[in-house]
């Protein structure tokens, strides 16, 4: 097994619109958490900062540096525990406003992964907090 820290992770979309877009793409920040591919699990909380309900919620990987971003868990898949989406609390593929959900995410063989949402119209704000651990 691999002496790897602990990844915290940190991003927020102050103004998600009403098409899908990365969270955490703002300031000196990019949306992409780098696991290296020696990370089995991410636990994070998503809250929905703002005043509208999001309306879709996804997790994109990559399984190389060069490879392309590929669909994870979206949508619906957020509400069933399967080989990816370990253990969850809420839904935050339609999260209210003001609302949190949680979950805990396989991420084995992925080198890195991003998240992403889009929100009713008005628009919305997603934060998410979490951790990356072996």
């Amino acid at each position: 097994m691999l002496d790897l820290p602990r990844i915290l992770i940190d991003k927020t979309n102050a103004a998600v619109g009403t098409t899908i877009e990365d969270i955490g793409e703002t300031g000196n920040t990019t949306p992409e958490v780098n696991l290296g591919g020696g990370y089995s699990r991410v636990a994070v909380q998503i809250t929905n900062t703002g005043a509208n309900a999001l309306v879709n919620f996804a997790l994109l990987g990559k399984t190389h540096p060069d490879a392309t971003w590929e669909n994870v868990i979206i949508t619906t898949a957020w509400a069933t525990v399967a080989e990816r989406l370990l253990s969850f609390i809420g839904a935050p593929h339609i999260l209210a406003a003001s609302a949190v959900a949680s979950a805990l995410i396989n991420v084995e063989g992925l080198h890195q992964i991003k998240f992403q949402a889009d929100a009713d119209t008005g628009g919305s704000g997603v934060t998410i907090k979490g951790m990356a651990v072996v």
